[in-house]
């Protein structure tokens, strides 16, 4: 995408129509990992045109270089904006839910919902929802996921927010549902890229993995691969995008391997994680791989690399809200290792 986008700026620079590739170059070096180069070409896209994406593109890259003070000028940026305030409050929620921060992050996603609905953009404010239904279920709280997500499958039905919801029914311990949903999803969309290429795998593999059929959850991930370091439709659902769902077969491989006792190969998984910063972008799902790349080399031995895995994650989780389960269980994990 990259190359292309670049090429179809040198072709007509200046041509209205072209303004999109502009964008697309600041996504493509955003999902490269290179917030240099994504805030060169964001500032050169800006001065042709001024697009909703222009503030999300710009709150990517003060993620990637760990710049908190540049998420908040965004933010401030979008305040009142319409079609622009939604899609920072959402990635302003998913930046606290990663640090642990779950009150500020539900209010913030609640603020993101109401103003896509109050703007007619249903899907989007569904789409919110059922992100935050994710990120519910990934650090346990079961029935908030259940909840989010049945609200948003009663009425949606497309196959992006379809996959949300039932991947945090999966998640929060519901899978005769999730999988019923993954069935009719490969009814309904036999030749869509990320149905087939992430969807399916990784419901599937939740599925087995939950019976405890742990080589079985690795051989339904083997299609995934071919797409692993790619954006799923739900990661840039709408215009400006959602950003989470990227690399979840990854993360369901890593823990078949742990679940297998294959500390190595599931430090492998969670690893790719952690080098495409640009590709998980601010989704919570991040932070957790670093919990597992922790757990998996305290289970090969390797202490000292454990340690290290431990005390990054804990200086992001440094304040955290109290009783998160995950968060207690990653201190006393962290506390039996010195």
């Amino acid at each position: 995408m990259l190359e292309k986008a670049k090429e179809a700026v040198a072709i007509s620079p200046d041509a209205g129509q072209i303004i999109p590739a502009y964008y697309n170059v600041v996504w493509g070096y955003v999902s490269l990992g290179r917030p240099a180069d994504a805030e060169q070409a964001l500032r050169q896209a800006m001065a042709r045109a001024d697009q909703p994406d222009a503030l999300t593109g710009a709150f990517h890259i003060a993620f990637l270089k760990d710049d908190a003070p540049g998420m908040q000028r965004q933010i401030a940026l979008a305040k009142g904006k319409p079609d622009r305030e939604d899609r920072l409050s959402n990635l302003q929620a998913l930046t606290l839910a990663r640090s642990g921060r779950f009150e500020s992050a539900r209010e913030s996603v609640g603020h993101a919902i109401e103003l896509a609905s109050a703007a007619g953009t249903r899907e989007r404010a569904a789409a919110y929802q059922t992100a935050m239904a994710v990120w519910e279920a990934w650090y346990g709280n079961a029935t908030a996921a259940k909840r989010n997500a049945t609200h948003v499958l009663d009425v949606e039905k497309g196959r992006h927010i379809t996959y949300a919801g039932a991947l945090a029914l999966a998640l929060a311990g519901d899978t005769p549902r999730a999988q019923t949903i993954a069935d009719d999803l490969d009814r309904r969309f036999p030749e869509d890229t990320s149905v087939r290429f992430n969807y399916l795998p990784t419901l599937r593999a939740m599925a087995a993995l939950r019976s405890g059929d742990r080589s079985r959850a690795i051989e339904l991930l083997r299609p995934a691969a071919t797409y692993e370091f790619a954006q799923p439709g739900i990661s840039f659902y709408g215009v400006g995008g959602v950003a989470f769902g990227a690399m979840y077969p990854t993360y369901v491989r890593g823990l078949s391997y742990l679940a297998l006792r294959k500390a190595t190969e599931a430090a492998v998984e969670f690893q790719k994680i952690l080098e495409h910063p640009g590709v998980v972008l601010e989704d919570p799902m991040g932070a957790l791989a670093r919990l597992q790349l922790a757990r998996a080399w305290t289970m090969a031995g390797d202490v000292g690399k454990a340690k290290t895995a431990y005390e990054e994650l804990l200086r992001l989780w440094e304040h955290a809200d109290p009783g998160i389960p995950v968060v207690s269980e990653a201190r006393a994990e962290y506390a039996m290792l010195r």
